[in-house]
């Protein structure tokens, strides 16, 4: 199939099933969770599967117990009694790689399954496809690079990753396998359509009793989409929909369950690039929204997949009004990105970085990401450096 590749997570889950006896893939709807799986997993059942959810009801389990391991239940979140009835199987028999477990819902926002696998399942968000896995490359990573070489090294041999019309494509078509190969806009928005019916209409029950109108939940979405680069207003978001900023965080919340958007300091940024453009279209006019929402992207798959576990990306703002958009905290180093949409760094972006140095004592690599063409050390020793190097 043309929407097949290697995904980056692959190895890392495969590693995880020799140690915990179930690991579980969670991510937002259609992004390969269950081809992943599939391809780790000797067998494979799915909770679509209206026959296998009835024998469930009734207490039969057979299919599962006498399945040849490791074991797929993919969607379990659809029937949260068999969270309980895998615990069992756990302890039962304590062994590695007995199941793989798929969900598009995060299991802590689920109600009635926040504690039944506490200590038996290791975790695993799957993010859509990045642009390597969408090109079938090895992925590149400019954290480690920054780390380990002079900055006359690091200009000398480092070079651009994507050219900006990939980069442009990635942002209007994102990184869901089914839907991001097809050349056809209108053929995508059709897909994006389903998807978003399927989940504000019915995944978003699973986790909040929502009296909202399918059109003013998009609409949400929508607002949320749009202008990364301003705090979201919740009286104003309040308004807007008609209704109460309680309610209207608790959507959000629930948004975030189900892996829609990813909160970021005061800002909100989509789980994937595509279904962005389609309800926000208008960002790809606007350089420095476009730029947080992919070195959003970038720096959240290279910290996810690179530095599991090791690493914290966080927000940096003073009273004064310096900030730094993403601020990546490592075992031996912070880095510290800000993001600007002019040709080079401007003197407010490197002031800003000189704020966030001041106040650590570990290693600072600060580092300024442009839209022009040009990589370069500023006089305040900043790495100033071109999007398409990312």
């Amino acid at each position: 199939m043309p929407h097949l590749r290697t995904r980056t997570a692959t190895p890392l889950i495969s590693q995880l099933l020799k140690w915990s006896p179930s690991v579980s893939i969670i991510g937002m709807r259609q992004c390969g969770k269950s081809t992943l799986a599939k391809g780790l997993a000797t067998s494979y059942f799915s909770l679509d599967d209206q026959k296998l959810m009835r024998a469930f009801e009734n207490g039969d389990y057979f299919a599962i117990e006498s399945a040849k391991e490791p074991t797929v239940i993919d969607e379990i979140q659809k029937y949260p009694p068999l969270f309980d009835q895998v615990k069992k199987w756990i302890d039962d028999r304590k062994r590695p790689g007995r199941f793989l477990l798929t969900g598009s819902v995060r299991f802590g926002s689920r109600k009635g399954i926040k504690e039944s696998l506490t200590g038996r399942t290791v975790s695993f968000e799957l993010l859509p496809m990045t642009l390597e896995e969408c090109h079938n490359i090895e992925p590149v990573s400019i954290l480690s690079r920054l780390a380990s070489q002079s900055p006359e090294t690091f200009f000398k041999n480092y070079t651009e990753v994507f050219t900006p019309e990939q980069i442009l494509t990635y942002i209007q078509k994102g990184g869901m396998p089914g839907i991001c190969f097809l050349r056809s806009s209108a053929a995508r928005n059709e897909l994006w359509r389903a998807h978003l019916e399927t989940v504000l209409d019915r995944d978003l029950n699973l986790i909040l009793s929502s009296k909202f109108s399918f059109e003013k939940k998009e609409q949400l979405l929508r607002l949320l989409y749009e202008d990364p680069s301003n705090p979201k207003d919740y009286a104003l978001l309040a308004r807007l929909l008609s209704s109460s900023q309680p309610t209207v965080k608790a959507l959000i919340s629930a948004y975030e369950g189900l892996f829609l958007i990813r909160r970021h300091g005061p800002y909100f940024f989509p789980e994937d690039a595509g279904l962005a453009h389609t309800l926000a279209p208008d960002i790809l006019n606007e350089r420095l929204n476009l730029l947080l929402r992919y070195t959003y992207s970038r720096l959240l798959a290279l910290t996810h997949y690179e530095m599991r576990g090791e690493s914290k990306l966080q927000h940096f703002r003073t009273k004064g009004g310096a900030e730094v958009h993403f601020v990546l905290s490592t075992p031996s180093a912070v880095f510290g990105f800000v993001v600007d949409a002019g040709d080079r760094a401007s003197e407010k972006s490197l002031k800003s970085l000189g704020s966030l140095g001041k106040t650590l004592k570990k290693r600072f690599i600060p580092c300024v990401i442009h839209m022009g063409k040009k990589a370069y050390l500023s006089s305040r020793t900043v790495f100033c450096i071109p999007w398409t190097w990312l």
